[in-house]
Order: structure tokens, then C-alpha cells, then sequence
């Protein structure tokens, strides 16, 4: 079959797609309404989360801002009645020497707790690395009694030092 050479022929074009020039099959073909992908853009499975910020079932955006607003709302109203209930205990159960020694205590071992977690792990495992060697120095600098603004700076390029080794 010849074809003329034309400017009036379809020459290169989809018949029926009024003129425009045909790339190779049309996205979406076969599928009655479906709308057309981005070039580039990786195809998502059903289900499968459209972002980080995005419900899985549905691809919307927003989705979980509801439960997160109740938890930190949860939180709010449960830290507030610990605290009033701190208060509104009678001051003779306060005064009992054991309480307060528990009471002088507690800090100190969430802080250490908190330092040790912070130090001594990576994720779920455990690791001995230059924040280690930050810490040996900030224990020997209180132990000194240096100031504390000696004993953070001095923690923090002592670690920076190691990871440059």
C-alpha cells in the first residue's frame, strides 16, 4: 500500500486521535476512564502508600491526623492529673524519709538511663563507638570538677575526634 506524500495525510499519526502524533500505545489503553500516569513516575500497587504522610488503604493524605491529635491530647490530660495528683497528696506522706530519698533519686536514674540508651546502642543493637569516648571524658571532667560547659564541649570534640580517627 502506497503512501502519498502529502501534507493533508496522516502520515505518522494514530487514525481517529485527531492528528496527534502516535508514540507508541496510548496510556491507560483498554481501560475505559482510566487516567493517564506521569511519565517517570514509578506505578504504585493497590494498597501500596502513595508517601510517607499517606493512609495505605486509600492513598489520601491525612488520614491518621485524627488518632495522632487524640494521643497527644491523651497525653496532655495524663501528664496534667499526675501532676495534680503529686499535689494534692497530704503532706505527711511526703515527709516520709524514704519517699524523699526516692524522690532526690529518681531524676538522676532517668537521666542515666536515658545517657546510657543514648550511648551504648544504634537502632536495636548495641554499639561501642566515639560517643563512648565522649562519655568516659565527661565522667573523668566531673569527676575533676570541671565546670559543666568544659565537661559538654570537651565530651563533644573528644567524640567528633574519635570519628575523624
Amino acid at each position: 500500500m502506497a503512501t502519498p506524500e502529502g501534507p493533508s495525510q496522516h502520515r505518522g499519526r494514530r487514525p481517529g486521535c485527531g492528528g496527534r502524533p502516535h508514540d507508541g500505545p496510548a496510556l491507560g489503553a483498554g481501560r475505559a476512564g482510566a487516567r493517564r500516569q506521569r511519565r517517570g513516575a514509578p506505578r504504585r500497587r493497590a494498597g501500596e502508600a502513595a508517601g510517607p504522610d499517606r493512609d495505605p488503604g486509600t492513598g489520601r493524605r491525612g488520614r491518621r491526623t485524627p488518632l495522632m491529635w487524640t494521643a497527644v491530647l491523651l497525653a496532655g490530660v495524663g501528664c496534667y492529673l499526675l501532676k495534680l495528683t503529686g499535689l494534692s497528696l497530704p503532706e505527711r506522706a511526703l515527709a516520709h524519709p524514704a519517699v524523699e530519698r526516692v524522690a532526690d533519686l529518681i531524676p538522676v536514674a532517668l537521666l542515666a538511663a536515658l545517657v546510657a540508651v543514648q550511648v551504648g546502642s544504634s537502632g536495636s543493637a548495641l554499639t561501642l563507638d566515639a560517643r563512648a569516648l565522649g562519655l568516659g571524658f565527661a565522667a573523668v571532667a566531673l569527676l575533676l570538677r570541671m565546670p559543666f560547659l568544659v565537661v559538654v564541649v570537651g565530651a563533644s570534640v573528644v567524640a567528633a575526634l574519635a570519628r575523624l580517627v
